[in-house]
C-alpha cells in the first residue's frame, strides 16, 4: 500500500513536471511568435507632411540714384570791342556811347579835307560838294517811322543816285543808348529821303547822314528835342 501511492505519487509530480515543461515551453514559442510580428508588422512613421520653412532669399540692394547733372552756369553776355572804322561803324548800330564819340569825331566830316580844321557839317568843303543838315520830323510818336530828308550836290548842281546813309541816336530816361538807322539813294534832285524808327521817348536825338563820293565821305548831323 506505501509503495502503491509511492509510485502514484511519483508519476503525479512526473506529469506535473511535465505539464509546466510544456506550458514554460508553450509560454517562450509565443513571446518568440509575438515579438517576430510586432517586428514583421512595425510600419515605419510617414514624414511629417508640414513644408520645411521657405529660405527666405537675400533683398536685392536698391541702386543708389545717380548725381543730379550739374548744370552749366548761363553765358556772361559778350561785350564787342569799340570800332574806330567809318566804314564798319557806318549805317550801323553803336556799340557804346564812345563809339558813337568817335564817329561823330572822326566820321562827320570829309575824309580828304586839306584843312586842319574839320569843316562845319553841312557847310560846303573844298571839292564844293556838302550834305545838308538832315530834316527829320521829330513830333512822331516813338516807335512810328519818322521821314528824314537830306541834299546832297556839288558845286551847286544835284548828285544823282548816291548812297545816303542815315543814322538816329539818343538815350532813353534810364540811359540806354537808343538808334535807327535807315538808307536811301539821291534823286534827280540830289535829294535823299527815307524812314526810320524813333529810338526812344521825347528827349534829344542825334540825326546823322553820310555820303561817300569818289573815295571822300561827307557827312552833317542835327539834334533834335
Amino acid at each position: 500500500m506505501d509503495s502503491k501511492s509511492a509510485i502514484v505519487g511519483a508519476a503525479i509530480a512526473l506529469l506535473l513536471i511535465v505539464l509546466l515543461g510544456g506550458v514554460y515551453a508553450l509560454g517562450r514559442s509565443g513571446s518568440s511568435s509575438g515579438g517576430s510580428e510586432a517586428k514583421a508588422t512595425a510600419v515605419p512613421s510617414p514624414a511629417s507632411s508640414t513644408p520645411a520653412p521657405a529660405v527666405a532669399s537675400p533683398a536685392t540692394p536698391t541702386p543708389a540714384p545717380p548725381p543730379p547733372t550739374e548744370q552749366a552756369p548761363p553765358a556772361a553776355p559778350v561785350t564787342l570791342p569799340d570800332r574806330t572804322n567809318c566804314a564798319e561803324i557806318r549805317g550801323t548800330a553803336y556799340r557804346s556811347e564812345t563809339e558813337r564819340q568817335w564817329f561823330i569825331a572822326n566820321c562827320t566830316t570829309p575824309a580828304a579835307a586839306p584843312t586842319s580844321r574839320p569843316p562845319t557839317a553841312g557847310a560846303p568843303t573844298s571839292s564844293g560838294c556838302f550834305v545838308s543838315t538832315p530834316l527829320f520830323d521829330s513830333t512822331i510818336y516813338v516807335g512810328s517811322p519818322a521821314p528824314i530828308t537830306a541834299r546832297f550836290t556839288c558845286n551847286g548842281q544835284a548828285v544823282t543816285g548816291e548812297l545816303m546813309i542815315f543814322a538816329l541816336s539818343g538815350y532813353s530816361s534810364a540811359g540806354q543808348l537808343l538808334q535807327g538807322a535807315c538808307n536811301a539813294t539821291t534823286n534827280s534832285n540830289g535829294y535823299g529821303s527815307c524812314s526810320a524808327v524813333v529810338p526812344l521817348t521825347p528827349g534829344a536825338v542825334l540825326v546823322e547822314v553820310c555820303v561817300t563820293y569818289r573815295d571822300t565821305l561827307y557827312c552833317a548831323s542835327e539834334i533834335y528835342y
